[in-house]
């Protein structure tokens, strides 16, 4: 970095680096394990977490080591040869003395009718609000758009619809019936084109409203749908073995077993299956589930790139940026990056857009960032919404707009995203783009913590005061409604509001 940088400068620049990941639970300030995201931070106004990755805050993510995100291969491995023909016995010779009539042939058996893999099932839902803004409809769940593969192997011709992973306890939707494995294909008898449809259908909806859904769901005994999964990988499904492992290693919809999944990757990757392949090369370069091999890691890797798996091409992109266990190479990262990105890969849009941010492999291109991000957000990355929130509100690429730069915050913090939740914090706290509201700022922030955002909890224990005395107070004032803090509601940030929030975070959930 430059010597004739200024102090703050280089600051922001550093946070705009370190802001790429939101690191594991934050230990009492000073503590080995906490990452340095940031530093001199008295000198600084409240700051923004600059920009994020593709890549996620939560342990349970490819950066932190679980499985790809999504597999975007198409190749399905379900076809059924029929039986061959039997052929017909040769005629039989003349009778000499012929029957009257010849005898009537027996019917031939017909093989029983093959059972349905799902049916179409209806549900009544009332919606909630989302905690950030209560003026939009909430469902309580998490959504994968259907890949067609899945949409085949489940009895559906097409990949319309959105691919329920994940149902909230004792929300909206787990209380109308919806449950891992359906498939929402119609919203008050329109049907569902795609998971943006679903969201953007959802969020307009105000909370309390009553919607009728018409889901696909597949027959599983006792509701269990990854035993259905499994009976048809069993079969030979290369697909599902694939999102088999993917599932056992991220715990999502079964108990979180990491050998199982390499075994499921393992044989998908045999099969032929691209996804298998790249989730496979992820489990051997950081040994999980099995001994660590970088060697047949990048093996795996190279044959998924071979395969224009993106997620493997985004992937080696990033090993290649890091220089870990290949040659740093930023140049081959951006073509890496830019080939999954123009594929459609969201993540990709993100690392793509950073390295036209910071100049990293390319030349530094502020309008091109932009117009990453700005594809990754419309795709409903969030990462992306809150990198160009981050833009908007700086001029950066686009034109100067904060009221556009708190849109993509809040749109971000729908999506749970904790450096989104840090920047709206900072947004609502100074009165930028909005109406200034120090309390709504606490909760924010107060979020961030709980999703232990290493970033924030740094300005909280170090650069408090740089937020205002009214935001302050109202943070202490939450954490003693949480039970963690005794002291006086003073806007002092000593070491028993530190405690505090240390408690907060360590809290059991």
């Amino acid at each position: 970095m430059r010597q004739s940088m200024s102090r703050k400068a280089e600051v922001e620049a550093r946070a705009r680096n370190s802001a790429r990941r939101a690191a594991s639970p934050p230990q009492r300030r000073g503590a080995g394990g906490v990452v340095a995201v940031l530093a001199a931070l008295s000198v600084l106004a409240p700051a923004e977490a600059a920009h994020v990755p593709a890549r996620p805050a939560s342990g349970e993510e490819a950066r932190s080591g679980a499985p790809l995100a999504r597999l975007a291969d198409t190749g399905i491995d379900i076809v059924r040869i029929p039986p061959k023909p039997q052929p017909s016995p040769p005629p039989p010779a003349p009778a000499v003395n012929p029957p009257a009539a010849p005898p009537v042939a027996a019917p031939r058996p017909q093989p029983p009718a093959r059972q349905p893999i799902g049916r179409l099932q209806k549900a009544n839902v009332k919606l909630g609000s989302v905690p950030s803004d209560a003026q939009k409809g909430w469902l309580g769940v998490k959504l994968e758009a259907v890949e067609l593969p899945l949409a085949l192997s489940l009895g559906l011709s097409n990949g319309n619809g959105a691919f329920i992973v994940e149902v909230t306890p004792a929300g909206p939707a787990a209380q109308g019936g919806l449950r891992f494995g359906d498939i929402i294909v119609s919203l008050n008898a329109s049907p569902v084109a795609n998971l943006a449809d679903l969201r953007q259908r959802i969020a307009a909806a105000a909370p309390g409203t009553e919607l009728a859904l018409e889901l696909w769901r597949a027959d599983a005994a006792d509701g269990d749908f990854a035993g259905v999964l499994r009976r048809l990988a069993e079969g030979g499904n290369a697909y599902l073995m694939a999102r088999l492992g993917r599932m056992y290693a991220a715990g999502i919809g079964v108990t979180r077993d990491e050998a199982e999944a390499v075994r499921w990757y393992r044989r998908g990757a045999e099969a032929g299956n691209a996804a298998a392949m790249a989730g496979l090369a992820h489990m051997l370069l950081e040994g999980r589930g099995t001994t660590k091999d970088p060697e047949e890691g990048l093996t795996w890797l190279k044959a998924a790139v071979d395969k224009s798996n993106v997620e493997a091409m985004y992937a080696l992109g990033t090993i290649t940026l890091e220089g870990k266990i290949v040659t740093k190479n930023p140049a081959e990262a951006v073509r890496l990056f830019t080939l999954a990105a123009e594929a459609g890969f969201a993540p990709a849009m993100v690392d793509l857009g950073l390295m036209y941010d910071n100049a990293n492999g390319v030349p530094g291109d502020p309008n091109k960032a932009a117009y990453w991000y700005r594809r990754a957000a419309e795709a409903g990355n969030a990462a992306g919404m809150v990198n160009l929130g981050y833009l908007y509100a700086r001029g950066k690429g686009v034109e100067q707009n904060e009221a556009l730069a708190v849109s993509w915050y809040r749109r971000a913090v729908a999506e749970g995203n904790a450096a989104g939740m840090h920047n709206l914090a900072v947004m609502a706290d100074a009165g930028r783009g909005m109406g200034r509201d120090p309390d709504f700022a606490a909760s924010l922030i107060l979020q961030a913590l709980e999703a232990r955002y290493d970033f924030t909890y740094r300005q909280m224990t170090q650069a408090a005061r740089n937020w205002s005395r009214d935001f302050r107070k109202a943070l202490q004032r939450r954490l003693r409604d949480a039970g963690v803090y005794a002291g006086t509601l003073d806007g002092e940030f000593g070491d028993t509001t530190v405690s505090a929030i240390d408690a907060y975070i360590k809290r059991p959930r």
